[in-house]
């Protein structure tokens, strides 16, 4: 392990699911949060970008990126419950 300065003021929320991008990591969502960000490394320090949300929370839900669209499928809704959703992101 090689420890960098990470993301300063960062926190993924409880739930957050991520997958790879290249070189950069795409961080889907998390309890209560429709948030995606992507994480590329800049020499020895991370470089946070805020992408578009999802259109509603998710939660440890299924992420694959296939070719460039970035799906997210199933996980759980703010409340907490079960979902069934599917979203993609060109």
């Amino acid at each position: 392990w090689i420890e960098s300065s990470g993301a300063p003021g960062y926190r993924a929320p409880l739930g957050a699911v991520g997958v790879r991008d290249g070189r950069d990591w795409l961080v889907v969502g998390g309890a209560g949060s429709a948030a995606v960000h992507r994480f590329a490394a800049a020499g020895d320090s991370v470089v946070v970008t805020e992408l578009p949300p999802l259109p509603a929370p998710r939660a440890r839900a299924g992420v694959a990126l296939l070719g460039r669209v970035l799906h997210v499928i199933g996980g759980f809704d703010a409340e907490g419950r079960a979902s069934a959703s599917a979203f993609a992101l060109d």
